[in-house]
């Protein structure tokens, strides 16, 4: 009988052992090249889910044989989530550190790091020299705009990253502040649609991305060591350039 005990308890703790990290991908704004996909169902994203960051992070939890299963839902769902206890998401990524997010969740390495700055179109390029005072300044409601250093808030923020090109596209935005690369990357995909040329701004300021695990996950320490030891590996042996360069990239004559 204690034998059967034993076996029944070494059973259930490999069931849940096994069970897949629940990784959670904000759903409003594609993040060209580095996450993207196609449709609209849970299942049309998760068929097409890709991109240069998505690759990498898959390809380290198969590497560790960790199975997984995606949700897909707001970002700010995504973090109130992993602030939870018991919150419906173990683990995202594409996600920019701030202290408050750092209080209930541990961040990786960096996976990647783009450029930060405003999109403008050419003529306003000319006629307004300082973004930082000049002109309508607008942003997207959820997104992180600490490692810009702003001088001032914008003052229009809207609910997608299409929303504010429309806005710029109509004038009635002179600057959209941005991370760079996501925007011509979604351009050159067709995820995004503009009918008048932009040019953008740099900051000479740049933004580091990770992974992020929830605090209460069990064995949330362990699951970030096996990332870190991938990513770090991959970055070393050129394997992470590798998939980064198989995916859109953009051209930065300005």
């Amino acid at each position: 009988m204690r034998r059967l005990l034993l076996l029944g308890l070494m059973f259930i703790c490999s069931a849940a052992a096994a069970e897949p990290v629940r990784i959670c991908v904000g759903d409003v704004n594609v993040w060209p090249p580095f996450t993207y996909w196609q449709g609209s169902s849970h299942q049309e994203k998760t068929d097409s889910l890709t991109g240069s960051a998505t690759t990498l992070v898959l390809d380290a939890l198969k590497s560790h044989n960790i199975d997984y299963q995606f949700y897909f839902m707001p970002w700010a769902r995504v973090q109130h989530e992993l602030k939870q206890e018991r919150g419906r998401c173990d683990l995202t990524w594409d996600a920019s550190y701030r202290a408050e997010r750092a209080e209930y969740s541990y961040f990786s390495v960096p996976l990647y790091t783009i450029q930060l700055g405003y999109f403008t179109l050419p003529d306003n390029h000319e006629d307004l020299k300082d973004p930082s005072v000049d002109g309508v300044l607008c942003g997207v409601n959820g997104f992180n705009y600490e490692n810009f250093a702003l001088s001032r808030e914008p003052s229009l923020y809207l609910n997608s990253v299409q929303q504010a090109l429309n806005m710029l596209q109509k004038e009635r935005c002179d600057w959209f502040v941005s991370e760079i690369e996501p925007i011509y990357g979604g351009i050159q995909l067709g995820l995004y649609q503009i009918n008048r040329p932009i040019v953008h701004h740099l900051l000479a300021k740049n933004k580091p991305y990770h992974v992020q695990v929830r605090r209460s996950l069990e064995n949330s320490m362990p699951l970030l060591n096996q990332l870190n030891d991938y990513f770090l590996d991959a970055q070393k042996t050129g394997r992470a350039q590798a998939v980064f360069d198989r995916y859109l990239s953009f051209s930065q004559s300005q």
